[in-house]
């Protein structure tokens, strides 16, 4: 697969889980049916919204494999593989390699510094089969006991030139996402946000494309809002950046920690998969979960 056709809105999947926090088959069956009928452009799997860093490693290997074989080619599939290591990251390329999927996703940041990350990364390229996309998530990689944050903008360009790196996902703020598309401008190398509240944009700035989580519950409305700017049509596009920002304030208020547990709540009134998180909803929020929904069916409204 080529890297022009990596595009458009990535959806990081929830983890579907039963009671003994393995994964639930049946439920990422229904999740992934779900997600593609809306036309997204692609699933990733093994991100903080997979809940990668409470996940054992054996279950995140049974995710990827039942996401790639119940999608089946209907849509891109890019599987996560960042390890607490360097060496446990390069295990997890060897064995995640032999499910199958279309593009790997790391996150370099949660086991290595910056220093010689172009080295690091060059290592890495050279043992995969296939083309990889970067990861930065500020949220997970701050709570190490280390400041690396984000990949330095002055590194970016020479990365940008490594053969397989095709791209970052980047979640920060829009200054920043610009400085990397300006430091590797004239390149092939894509860009995606991982901001929600950002996309539109990171659209106008000529990003490829948005990895919004909100994707697991409304993939009609993230893909409408990708199709609308794509047509020209700034204002449904803009209109659809707002509808997101609303429908995921009720949750995202208390922190980016909850939302693997705010979505997998929705989920399990569509009877998708189980409301089980490894960092559940706060009990002393009691009216928190008819906030929710009580938002996304008013939204849900409007727009019908």
């Amino acid at each position: 697969m080529e890297a022009k056709t990596l595009k458009g809105m990535l959806i990081p999947l929830v983890t579907p889980l039963n009671s003994g926090y393995k994964v639930d088959v049946q439920g990422t069956q229904k999740l992934v049916d779900y997600v593609i009928a809306g036309g997204v452009n692609g699933l990733i799997t093994s991100t903080r919204t997979g809940e990668m860093e409470y996940l054992e490693r054996k279950e995140q290997y049974r995710f990827c494999e039942a996401v790639v074989r119940h999608t089946a080619g209907r849509a891109p599939v890019i599987a996560g593989i960042t390890g607490k290591t360097e060496e446990e990251t390069f295990k997890n390329l060897e064995y995640v390699q032999k499910l199958n999927p279309d593009f790997i996703f790391v996150a370099p940041l949660v086991y290595h510094s910056n220093k010689k990350l172009p080295e690091h990364l060059k290592k890495l390229a050279a043992n995969s089969n296939l083309q990889i996309l970067l990861y930065t998530n500020y949220e997970l990689e701050r709570r190490k006991p280390f400041k690396r944050e984000n990949i330095r903008t002055e590194l970016l360009k020479e990365i940008s030139g490594i053969e397989k790196i095709i791209g970052q996902k980047s979640s920060c703020d829009i200054e920043r996402f610009q400085n990397y598309m300006q430091a590797t401008r004239g390149t092939n190398f894509l860009h995606f946000i991982g901001n929600e509240g950002l996309i539109y944009e990171a659209f106008l700035l000529g990003a490829a494309g948005a990895v919004p989580s909100i994707g697991n519950i409304e993939p009609k409305l993230v893909e409408q809002l990708y199709d609308n700017f794509i047509d020209g049509d700034t204002g449904g596009a803009e209109e659809k950046q707002d509808r997101i920002i609303r429908m995921r304030n009720p949750y995202l208020q208390y922190g980016s920690v909850y939302v693997p547990a705010a979505l997998k709540f929705v989920l399990s009134k569509m009877n998708i998969c189980q409301d089980i998180a490894f960092v559940p909803l706060p009990k002393e929020l009691p009216n928190l979960r008819n906030e929710i929904l009580c938002t996304i069916g008013k939204l849900k409204a409007e727009r019908e």
